[in-house]
C-alpha cells in the first residue's frame, strides 16, 4: 500500500488542487476522469501501460490557464474493464472520450496524448 510520503511532491500538490473528479458513460461501459483548472479545454490522454500521472508536470503547467481534463482508459481502474477484448478497439477508447466531453458538456477541445501500443 502507498502511503502519502510515497507520492511525488508533484502528484500531491496536484491531487490537492482537484477541481472535479466523476465518471462518463459509454454504453455499458464507465469512464473515470478528473479535472483541474479553468478555461480553455485540454485533453490529455494517457497511453498503454501508463495512467494519468505520466502527465503529471503537463497538468500542473497548464492548469494555471486551462481547464485539463484527464480521463483513464477502459480496463484501468477506476475505469471499467470489459473482458472482451474486442472492446478496446480504438473506435471504444474515441467514444469514451467522446462520452467524457458529452457529460462535461464540451464541444471542443485540443486533445493531447500519446501512442497506445497499437
Amino acid at each position: 500500500m502507498t502511503s502519502f510520503e510515497d507520492i511525488p511532491p508533484l502528484l500531491r500538490r496536484i491531487d490537492a488542487e482537484k477541481k472535479i473528479t466523476g465518471v462518463a458513460r459509454h454504453n455499458d461501459v464507465d469512464i473515470s476522469f478528473t479535472t483541474f483548472g479553468a478555461g480553455e479545454p485540454l485533453l490529455f490522454q494517457h497511453g498503454f501501460p501508463d495512467t494519468g500521472e505520466t502527465w503529471a508536470n503537463q497538468i500542473a503547467e497548464f492548469s494555471k490557464s486551462h481547464l485539463v481534463i484527464v480521463p483513464t482508459l477502459r480496463g484501468y481502474p477506476p475505469s471499467s474493464a470489459p473482458s472482451d477484448p474486442s472492446r478496446y478497439a480504438l473506435r471504444e477508447v474515441a467514444g469514451d472520450i467522446l462520452a467524457v466531453l458529452d457529460t462535461l458538456g464540451i464541444e471542443k477541445v485540443t486533445l493531447i496524448g500519446h501512442d497506445w501500443g497499437v
